[in-house]
This record gives structure tokens, sequence and C-alpha cells, in this order.
């Protein structure tokens, strides 16, 4: 379950972040928020090469990106 969207100015750490490499509307990939530092949003992925990767480089690195960012709800039962 996941809660409302979010957006850079109000995201945490534990945040997904899907992304949408060719900006066509369809999610190609997910992150983790995994660390915020001095305003920068640093993501972690399925491998230790994408482990604290600034969300400005990704964004570079896929100029066309456009990202969606939601909290997870927890539901503890």
């Amino acid at each position: 379950m996941l809660r409302s969207k979010r957006n850079t100015s109000n995201a945490f750490i534990g945040d997904i972040i899907f992304d949408d490499w060719k900006n066509d509307g369809k999610v190609d990939h997910a992150s983790v928020i995994t660390k915020i530092s001095n305003g920068k949003i640093y993501v972690s992925q399925h491998n230790k090469n994408y482990k604290y990767r600034s969300l400005a480089a990704q964004r570079s690195a896929e100029p066309k990106m456009n990202i969606w960012i939601y909290r997870p709800k927890l539901e503890w039962y």
C-alpha cells in the first residue's frame, strides 16, 4: 500500500521513486531514497553500483526521465 505522491521537497528516507526513463507514462525502474544530505537526494537500487547514487546524477544520465515519489504505508497487524 502506498500513500500519497510526494515531490523532492517533501521526500524522506524510505520513500520509493518510480522512474519513467522515456517519459512515456510507464514505470521502467524503481529505487529507494536511502540518504538526504544538504538538500540532495540519494537513492539505492538493486546492486552495489547504485548504492547512494544522487538523484541529480540519475536524472543527468536519463534526461527524459520523469519520476514519481511515494511513501509506503506501513500497516502492522
